[in-house]
């Protein structure tokens, strides 16, 4: 297991007023942009959120790319406005301690007829909802989001320059796209993250198998949680468990106190991005 190349940000830091990254500061300000677009994986209008950095005129040498998966019952203006990315971003990178990126937002429910969150009780959603919507989402991603970033925007299309990450569920549509299209992806994260301790994947649970090829191709693979988080906890611990057992390289971070919450995800993101592209 690898150590964090990035000095842990503490949550009190995260935070406090006068120190936070979470405030709209006098810096240069990045553009946040909503695409709405045509999916043909899923058959429907979809949109996703594009936060540019400032001054981005789509000249110049191409940008790296982060996609960012929010959570189960949220949206993606959840990880804008609640996860502060804008903010973070902004302030990142006037300190110099990130570079210029792109972060793209997609939604993590599909809302396929076959996977509508709503229509499955709580305790039947890891074994039918979560297999189901993950399996068309990464659909969506590969043939209709990265296509659509690679079209409209400067980006860099080479596996060094994408990254991916999610929370809690997204975290799991993290791990699902990140390692059935390894070959994609330089940088992938989990924060608090479902994982195939409860809901298994084929296609994860034999690249898993693999950890020359995950050691060889992942730059960084990030893995997250609160020490008291009574969601995913258990999918956390058993990831874990499984990626020291096959030699996997990962940096593991655990927050003292805290549970399956933004307290958790914000520094993690902050933490995170900063390992990126360099």
């Amino acid at each position: 297991m690898s150590t964090d190349s990035v000095p842990s940000i503490p949550v009190a830091a995260i935070r406090s007023h006068s120190v936070s990254i979470l405030d709209d500061r006098a810096v240069a300000h990045g553009e946040l942009r909503t695409l709405t677009y045509h999916s043909k994986a899923l058959n429907a209008e979809r949109r996703v959120y594009v936060w540019t950095p400032p001054g981005y005129t789509g000249t110049g040498e191409p940008l790296p790319v982060l996609y960012f998966y929010h959570g189960f019952g949220d949206s993606g203006l959840s990880a804008i406005d609640q996860g502060r990315i804008p903010q973070i971003m902004d302030n990142l990178l006037a300190e110099g301690k990130i570079k210029p990126m792109l972060v793209v937002v997609p939604d993590t429910e599909t809302d396929i007829p076959d996977a509508v969150a709503e229509n499955f009780p709580p305790q039947e959603r890891r074994k039918t909802f979560y297999p189901l919507n993950a399996k068309a989402a990464d659909k969506e991603l590969m043939n209709d989001i990265i296509p659509l970033i690679d079209a409209r925007f400067n980006v860099r299309k080479d596996a060094d320059g994408r990254a991916l990450a999610g929370l809690s569920q997204g975290g799991y549509q993290a791990l699902v796209s990140g390692m059935n299209h390894l070959e994609s992806f330089g940088w992938l994260a989990t924060f608090s993250g479902v994982t195939t301790t409860t809901v298994p994947d084929a296609g994860v649970e034999a690249q898993l198998h693999n950890p020359q090829a995950i050691n060889k191709q992942l730059r960084n693979f990030t893995v997250v949680v609160g020490e008291k988080d009574v969601v995913t906890g258990k999918d956390i611990a058993g990831l874990k468990a499984e990626l020291e057992k096959q030699k996997i390289n990962f940096d593991y971070h655990e927050y003292p106190g805290l549970n399956h919450e933004m307290d958790v995800w914000r520094p993690a993101y902050a933490e995170f991005v900063q390992k990126l592209f360099k």
